[in-house]
């Protein structure tokens, strides 16, 4: 928990050095999410921008490299996020669906919806800031990795799933940071979160 914690933290400092940067990238992610659909696109778009306004040098957006990031992810990214809202959609479903009903084994197939829920939130936190860091470009493979990483890593991921969750639930009331700094947030977010896990994985192998 404290790991994350430091992360939440970390990740917060890391938007604030880019200043006008990430919020002309979080604009930009919001013009280019109006239709919806292409929202999963525009979403792997600002992921990559972050992470490379975080790698440095040079802390100026470039909405060229936004957009060719954009063109570049729009299938794939179109079919991860299509997938995405599926898998959480039927999670969602079943877990709201049995509320108002008891008893051992609804208790026990609510806690195992919870479960899936939050792990795959953590996979959709992780997916794609460990695209942009593997040799390996299939989705499926980052996919993969990040549900290992939610799994052996459960408090780190469910203390980052709360910050976000506070994150989103105050942007939809104020509404504006949507359009200026929660998309950048997040990316900012998941881009530290994976590259501390994946030094810490690397600590621990020595």
């Amino acid at each position: 928990m404290l790991a994350g914690l430091r992360v939440l933290w970390r990740g917060t400092r890391a938007l604030i050095q880019c200043g006008y940067a990430c919020i002309w990238a979080n604009v930009a992610w919001a013009i280019l999410s109006l239709p919806l659909i292409t929202m999963p696109a525009a979403t792997a778009a600002i992921m990559e921008t972050i992470h490379t306004l975080r790698a440095g040098p040079s802390l100026e957006f470039e909405a060229g490299e936004l957009w060719s990031a954009f063109k570049r992810h729009l299938g794939r990214a179109t079919a991860f996020g299509l997938g995405c809202v599926a898998v959480l959609g039927i999670a969602l479903y079943n877990w709201w669906a049995y509320r108002d009903e008891s008893g051992i084994l609804i208790s026990t197939l609510r806690a195992i919806w919870a479960v899936a829920i939050a792990t795959w939130g953590g996979a959709m936190l992780y997916t794609w800031p460990l695209l942009l860091r593997q040799e390996d470009q299939r989705v499926t493979t980052a996919l993969r990795n990040a549900l290992i990483m939610t799994a052996t890593n459960p408090a780190f991921t469910l203390t980052l799933l709360a910050g976000v969750a506070i994150a989103i639930t105050l942007s939809t009331l104020l509404v504006i940071p949507w359009g200026l700094i929660t998309m950048s947030w997040i990316a900012s977010l998941a881009d530290e979160a994976v590259g501390d896990r994946l030094k810490h994985a690397r600590h621990r192998a020595r």
